[in-house]
């Protein structure tokens, strides 16, 4: 506030750059949309996930990021949940899979949170990338079935060979 109690038009402006720097500095997207489904922001990190810019997405609806079945999905549970109140996944988090600008998908734990102005909801989705970790744990999957079967074929082989030395024993 400026003196005399008047509020001075520059602390909107830099309230809103503080949040926008906050926002864009965050390791994960964050995609915020309204009680319709139509993203009202997409950070930095959103933008390298899904290889759109912000521009290209503000006001439409945030299924253009999802594969189906969640894109088919969507706007029935947001409309059941401000319907209802039943949460299916705000506050939980979970699990699916993301679509690409380009077509692919990739798996991310997504976490909604639902936060109001004048009484109308919007929601935050945060979207770390589980790509890396997939990637991961399919690799120590191959290489534990891999083990497995060395220790597998070192019983065959040890089991195979007490025979053949009886049989070379009595060959000799």
């Amino acid at each position: 506030r400026a003196r005399g109690g008047t509020t001075t038009s520059t602390l909107p402006s830099q309230a809103d750059a503080r949040f926008r720097a906050i926002v864009d500095s965050a390791v994960d997207g964050v995609v915020v949309i309204d009680a319709r489904g139509r993203i009202e922001s997409f950070n930095r990190a959103a933008e390298r996930l899904f290889g759109y810019t912000e521009s290209e997405l503000l006001g439409r609806n945030v299924t253009v990021l999802m594969p189906s079945p969640y894109k088919d999905e969507h706007d029935r549970y947001l409309t059941r949940y401000l319907d209802t109140g039943e949460p299916r996944i705000i506050g939980i988090g979970r699990e699916v899979t993301a679509l690409s600008r380009d077509g692919t998908t990739f798996p991310v734990h997504l976490s909604v949170g639902e936060w109001q102005v004048d009484g109308t909801s919007h929601f935050t989705g945060i979207l770390h990338d589980l790509t890396q970790r997939t990637q991961l744990e399919e690799q120590l999957r191959e290489q534990t079935a891999l083990a497995r079967l060395g220790e597998m074929a070192a019983v065959i082989a040890h089991e195979v060979k007490n025979p053949l030395f009886i049989v070379t024993g009595r060959i000799q």
